[in-house]
């Protein structure tokens, strides 16, 4: 079966975000959880208030600047990490970008554009997913061929007939 396909920069975000979802779903404790990091920072400055000032007790004066420098640093946090995954995205000039030609056999799978030509036997291959749009066939955790449904005449036929071939 021989695909072209050609990715846009929302195919890359959806598997950026599946792979980011993958890898905390595979990490994910419940100290890991937002509200438990933020109940933490709040127990803290609960604890500075009243080491700090004991005999003034807490009052909502004190608890609500508590939560305004716990929101500041939450979000702080998060858009770190925003800006850490939008660095991640590849630039427009990639070859990742460019049309490609993918070639799928009963030895493996084969991917052509004017910059490369890979072919990868089923053996490479840890798992194949269909998810969100997307046909990810997984070399590594993080690391696939990635070609979106709308590019394949019958996707779940494909899905199908590689589940197959490779031995997982």
């Amino acid at each position: 079966m021989i695909i072209e396909t050609k990715l846009e920069e929302k195919d890359w975000k959806v598997f950026s975000h599946y792979i980011r979802a993958k890898a905390l779903e595979d990490a994910k404790s419940w100290i890991d959880s937002p509200l438990f990091n933020v109940f933490i920072w709040l127990m803290i400055a609960v604890v500075i208030l009243g080491v700090t000032r004991p005999e003034m007790g807490l009052h909502w004066q004190s608890a609500a600047f508590s939560a305004v420098v716990c929101a500041v640093l939450f979000f702080s946090i998060y858009s770190k990490e925003v800006k850490f995954l939008k660095n991640l995205l590849p630039t427009a000039d990639n070859s990742i970008y460019e049309k490609r030609v993918i070639e799928v056999s009963e030895s493996g799978i084969r991917s052509k554009n004017c910059k490369h030509d890979v072919f990868l036997s089923w053996d490479n291959f840890t798992s194949i997913e269909y998810e969100r749009g997307l046909i990810m066939f997984f070399i590594s955790r993080a690391n696939a061929i990635v070609i979106p449904e709308a590019q394949v005449p019958e996707p779940m036929e494909l899905v199908e007939k590689v589940r197959a071939l490779v031995k997982m």
